[in-house]
């Protein structure tokens, strides 16, 4: 009886894995890889546009880089992108000295600087943030001192964008 059990909730776990393993993922460029993945969730993706990548302020330790994100639907099922939206702006300034990472807050009163927590769950502000820097100066931000949150596969796709 209890071999039996055990044998119905395997199957049902291999069921509900093979669901779960089916889902797909959106592309990892887009408009022949100008658009790179920033972060996905649920249907929907953020890009990071590689060409809008602007250092606005340079003086150390403080930096500044301007960028572009397309938010994009995706189907969950296939991956296939199905609606791309209008770019938004995203600033975001580096302190070197202190390694920490700012997001200008483009939603409420367009003058707040919100901290980017590494340790965070990661979301498109988090790592077009770390991409912008990445883009711009062909060096890891974060990424150094926090390897197990960005990950070696989000420089990979800037290294292989066309």
């Amino acid at each position: 009886m209890k071999r039996a059990i055990f044998v119905a909730m395997l199957t049902m776990l291999m069921m509900v894995g093979s669901v779960v393993a089916s889902a797909a993922y959106p592309p990892e460029y887009l408009n022949d890889g100008d658009l790179i993945l920033c972060g996905h969730l649920n249907g929907t993706a953020w890009y990071i546009d590689k060409n809008s990548v602007q250092v606005e302020q340079e003086e150390p330790p403080m930096y500044t880089i301007t960028y572009q994100v397309f938010a994009a639907r995706y189907d969950v099922n296939t991956g296939e992108v199905t609606r791309v939206f209008e770019a938004m702006p995203h600033r975001c300034r580096y302190d070197v000295d202190k390694t920490m990472m700012f997001g200008f807050n483009f939603n409420r009163d367009y003058s707040q600087w919100a901290l980017v927590k590494p340790d965070e769950q990661g979301g498109p502000i988090e790592y077009s943030g770390e991409l912008a820097w990445y883009i711009a100066y062909g060096t890891k931000f974060y990424g150094n001192g926090y390897p197990s949150y960005f990950k070696d596969e989000i420089y990979v796709r800037v290294d292989n964008a066309h």
